[in-house]
Parts: C-alpha cells; structure tokens; sequence
C-alpha cells in the first residue's frame, strides 16, 4: 500500500496490519516517514473495497506529531470513560473543611479577643468578663522572657505545666485551621484525622476550662456556680463549647457518605 507524507510530500510504501479485515472502521494505521521521519496515520479499508488504493493521510490542522503519538483507547473500556470524563465535583470534601475551618478559626479568635480583653486593648464590657483566664499569648510572651521559665519551673512545675495546657490547645488549633483551609482548597477531606484531631481539640479546651480545679484545687460544683453567678457565661462556653462542637461536626462526617466514592462505584458497576 501506498500514502503521501504531509509534511514532505514523499512518496511512502507500507504493508498493512495482519488481519485487516477484522480491524474496525476508521482503524488509523500509524506509520513513519522514512524521509522526515513524521509519524502519521491512515485508514484501513477493508478487502472489499478498491484493491490497492493511495490513501491521504487524514487532514487535520493541528500538528500531526500530537495526532498520532496518543494511544488509542476502545470505546468500550473504562480507560476512555476516565479520559473523557470531566473532573469530579469536590462538594463534599470542601463543604466538610469549610466547618472544621471555621471552628478552628473561631476557637483561635476566642484565644486573641482574650488577651485583647486581658491587656485592655478592648473596653472592658459584661460580654467578656472572665474571658481573660483563656489568655495563652500574655503566657508565652512572659515565658519567653529571659529565665522566667527557669523560674516558674523551680516555684512550681505542676502549675506551670497545667498553665501551658491552653498554649497547646490554640497550637493544635491553629494546625487544623491551616490544614483545613489546605484541604478547602484542593477539596479534600480526611475523616479519621479530624475526628482525632479535634478529639484532642475538644480535650485541651475541656481541661482548659477546667484548670482551676488543678491549679487551685477548686471544686468542680463551685467553678461553675461561681461562673454563673459572675455572670461570665462566655468563658463558661466559648473554648469549650467551640471544641465540642468542632469534634461534634468531624464525628458526624463518618455518617456521611461521600458522593464522590458512590459515583465510582456505579462506574464500576
């Protein structure tokens, strides 16, 4: 059989495939431009047809090297439906970092507006009273002075590792807001590392809410009675109740089917 190259106009003999008449129609048969050395492709027609036709190569404007160099993939295979498949929609994974973001970055701004509150940047209002016993940044900051930490380690080392309790609860905090805006970003969610991490979350808030009762050998009724009577029912709720709820909403993602995986599944299928 014989074609012409596109490209230098010669003049090309080649044998065709074993089998032709079982190949299917529209078959391209790639070849190699001895002279130029331009891989091409050309159609196969059955023995039916005219014996021993020139065939054209088929005209197509964009450059033949990217035409023919790709495999070709039956119709029929789940490789072709992948290939021309569009992207999956990323709904559940964004919807899901999008809340475990927004905890975190409520919990973080609870721990700012503490020592705003605490350092008198803000006005001293009934909404933020007793707030100030979450101000972890006035902590470090005084830790990080030369040999205070040496100091309060040898006065107090009990109280001094309860003290940093809330310093490790807005580190671990601040982890997931990064990775949860990460993850809100490529749209991905990871299941078993929220509810572990907001498990701990939720333990650092808890035992922060708690501290007096390690620190100042408090009782557990007169804590709360003496919140409530104080009126400071924000530092009663806001770091715990911000880390329950961000361990609540990673507990509930495990009853959630993912429509992604569902989607694959009936491909499968």
């Amino acid at each position: 059989m014989y074609t012409r190259c596109p490209s230098c106009r010669a003049e090309i003999s080649f044998e065709p495939p074993v089998h032709a008449d079982s190949l299917p129609d529209g078959y391209k048969h790639k070849i190699k431009c001895p002279s130029c050395g331009v891989t091409i492709g050309v159609k196969i027609p059955r023995h039916e047809a005219v014996a021993q036709p020139v065939y054209a190569p088929i005209p197509n404007n964009a450059p033949i090297e990217e035409n023919y160099n790709a495999p070709l993939i039956e119709d029929n295979s789940s490789a072709f439906e992948e290939a021309i498949a569009p992207a999956k929609k990323k709904g559940f994974g964004r919807a899901a970092s999008a809340f475990a973001m927004i905890w975190a970055l409520l919990l973080l701004g609870v721990f700012v507006v503490a020592y705003l509150a605490e350092t008198k940047v803000l006005p001293e209002l009934s909404l933020l009273a007793g707030l100030g016993r979450y101000d972890v940044i006035s902590n470090i900051i005084n830790l990080c002075k030369p040999g205070e930490f040496a100091t309060q380690w040898n006065a107090d080392k009990a109280n001094l590792i309860w003290g940093l309790v809330p310093a490790l609860t807005m580190l671990l905090t601040f982890i997931q807001f990064i990775v949860s805006f990460s993850c809100l970003c490529a749209g991905k969610y990871s299941r078993g590392y929220n509810v572990f991490w907001t498990l701990l979350i939720f333990a650092g808030s808890a035992l922060s809410l708690l501290l007096p009762i390690f620190t100042e050998n408090a009782e557990f009724k007169a804590l709360f009675t003496g919140l409530i009577d104080r009126g400071e029912w924000l530092a009663l709720a806001a770091v715990a109740g911000l880390g329950f709820l961000a361990f609540f909403t990673a507990l509930c993602s495990l009853g959630v089917k993912n429509p992604n995986k569902q989607r694959k599944a009936k491909s499968v299928e």
